[in-house]
């Protein structure tokens, strides 16, 4: 991710402090089960180095607006939900700079700090688009960068 800012659209940051480890991992769930719930179909996944992929097939137009695949202007979401022991402060993100800001400190975190770590895209399928439109409907925090 911080190695392309040229394909940064859209950003966002929020988070969650606890001195427990059971709201931690709690707060985490929570995140987890947000995010996938903004999945129409899960098509890839890897949980401890087990692979599983399911087909998705594109149907001829968009259930969501009626519309065709043509002509869209095509975004993936990135969602990387991190477990820290430590406390980090992320920016709000309001431009490619507070991106770039986020993710570095993200980066620069021990491993040892680390609890878990969980990273989602969508559409995951090559052959899906994720339009501007679903991007605003399923994504209202995300801000413009």
């Amino acid at each position: 991710l911080i190695r392309n800012p040229e394909y940064w659209v859209y950003g966002n940051t929020q988070g969650k402090r606890t001195n427990s480890q059971n709201r931690c991992e709690s707060y985490f769930n929570q995140f987890e089960m947000q995010e996938r719930q903004k999945f129409e179909v899960e098509t890839q996944s890897n949980v401890q180095g087990k692979k599983g992929k399911r087909e998705w097939k594109r149907p001829e137009k968009d259930w969501k607006t009626g519309g065709s695949y043509t002509n869209i202007n095509e975004l993936i979401v990135v969602t990387l939900i991190v477990a820290l022991e430590e406390d980090i402060k992320l920016p709000k993100i309001a431009s490619q700079e507070d991106m770039k800001v986020a993710l570095n400190r993200l980066g620069s975190v021990r491993a040892s700090s680390i609890l878990a770590v969980e990273l989602f895209w969508t559409p995951q399928d090559p052959d899906d688009v994720y339009t501007q439109e679903e991007l605003i409907t399923e994504y209202p925090e995300m801000q413009l960068i």
